[in-house]
């Protein structure tokens, strides 16, 4: 009967190589598109651009001391947009907002509906899902959200709960690669640190025992004479 062979002292050290290869391999489209659309939420100036605010009326950016009864669209005709739109339905919050220079309301509504309205012109902008209808007086504009895309892109929502775990796959891969990463460096620096003590221990014998030879030959000499 042929006995197990025995287990390589090295085994985790591998194995922790091999974690960290696949699992960087998995983690990294992830990884990539989670920093591309998190630098596109936090410069979204640089991909759209920034509007030069409006010079007639109290339009421009939003401040304590914005007259709020002087601005061309209300909120009652922001709301009575919504109502054209959607009927009387119930909605979660109406906000008058500045978006790179100008003020734009937003009315949101359940089920992932939300409406804009263009304080100055009265342009109107409707979103479901992530289809966008701009209404303006030269006719329908339709598109994608493409902000709204790619934050639930950087969240993983854009694909739901597969999505949601995928994201969630690729922070604990993260974790595991810096443990890995950890433990394969701390495990070289232990080794080589190991390797130089076992060094100077075989060196100090040999120099310990030099002089001690020397000593020997210098007695016989002296004994001879």
């Amino acid at each position: 009967m042929s006995t197990p062979a025995p287990k390589n002292r090295n085994w985790l050290i591998v194995q922790s190589r091999k974690w960290h290869t696949w699992l960087g391999l998995a983690a990294s489209l992830v990884v990539v598109t989670i920093s591309a659309t998190g630098f596109y939420l936090n410069h979204p100036d640089l991909f759209h651009g920034r509007e030069a605010p409006p010079r007639q009326g109290a339009t421009g950016r939003l401040r304590t001391t914005t007259p709020l009864a002087e601005v061309p669209v209300s909120f009652a005709f922001a709301l009575a947009a919504a109502r054209r739109h959607w009927g009387d339905v119930p909605i979660e919050h109406v906000q008058l907002k500045d978006e790179r220079g100008r003020l734009i309301y937003k009315v949101k509504a359940s089920e992932g509906r939300d409406l804009e309205v263009d304080a100055r012109s009265g342009n109107v902008t409707l979103k479901t899902g992530y289809k966008s209808d701009r209404h303006t007086a030269a006719g329908v504009a339709s598109g994608y959200d493409w902000p709204r895309v790619l934050k639930d892109v950087h969240t993983g929502r854009i694909l739901g709960g597969p999505g949601r775990l995928a994201a969630d796959l690729a922070s604990v891969f993260l974790i595991v690669l810096t443990g890995t990463g950890l433990y394969l460096w701390g495990i070289a620096k232990v080794r080589k640190r190991a390797a130089e003590r076992r060094t100077r221990s075989a060196m100090s014998p040999a120099v310990a025992a030099a002089p001690v030879r020397e000593s020997a030959l210098e007695t016989a000499g002296v004994r001879s004479h």
